[in-house]
């Protein structure tokens, strides 16, 4: 999102942490309601305590999550840098307590084990280039913008609505990185044509496709596989 509205991250962060806020705080309404639908219970006071004295013993991990926050948001320095320093704080701050210290043996496995973990999204970013050059070369994404607003009359709400199906229904079984590339550049141009903030614009597109993940329509292709082993 950064990339394509050519703005810094930390904005990104900025305008996505009251969607985010909205979003655990829904999550944990309906955890709630589940729980005492279910009759569970909390865990004991004693496991409480326990908890607190974890949180309190390892509280010093968290800098490096708080480094990361200020290079990208207060220093507004690019990606790539505020994960190399906050990578850097994390062997500084794990020297801080004998538990949880970085050895060099410990430090090698972990660039082992980042570099293997890197295959699938590098996969998944090759993919979401091939992609938006297939839609840039073939005009595809000035063609579905004027789809949309020839279907919409030009009206933006109408426009909304049917950028949200159309990424509902796509973006079944996409991962997130793809998601934004691929309908970033279909119905990001019909919502800008219609006065609609670019950023404002992109998380709309962004949350409505990831959203796909979790729609009835999605629980019923998942389960087809299964349906076809149980019929052989």
């Amino acid at each position: 999102m950064a990339e394509l509205l050519n703005i810094s991250y930390g904005n990104v962060i900025v305008a996505a942490a009251l969607p985010a806020v909205l979003y655990y705080v829904g999550l944990y309404c309906m955890i709630d309601l589940e729980a005492v639908k279910q009759g569970l219970r909390g865990n004991p006071q004693e496991q409480k305590g326990q908890a607190w004295a974890i949180l309190k013993e390892g509280a010093h991990l968290l800098i490096p999550v708080v480094v990361l926050v200020y290079f990208l948001i207060i220093v507004g320095a690019s990606m790539s840098r505020s994960g190399l320093i906050s990578i850097a704080s994390i062997i500084i701050v794990s020297w801080f307590r004998k538990k949880t210290r970085l050895g060099l043996q410990k430090i090698i496995q972990g660039f082992i084990e980042g570099a293997l973990s890197t295959v699938g999204i590098a996969a998944i970013c090759a993919s979401a280039g091939i992609i938006v050059g297939v839609i840039a070369i073939t005009g595809m994404g000035s063609n579905l913008a004027r789809w949309f607003l020839a279907l919409s009359g030009g009206s933006l709400l109408i426009t909304l609505v049917l950028t949200a199906i159309i990424c509902m229904i796509s973006g079944i079984g996409s991962a997130d990185h793809s998601l934004l590339y691929y309908h970033g550049r279909r119905g990001g141009p019909a919502l800008l044509k219609l006065g609609a903030p670019p950023l404002a614009a992109h998380l709309f597109i962004f949350y409505f496709a990831v959203v796909s993940a979790i729609t009835p329509l999605y629980a019923g292709l998942s389960t087809l596989p299964a349906a076809f082993r149980v019929r052989r």
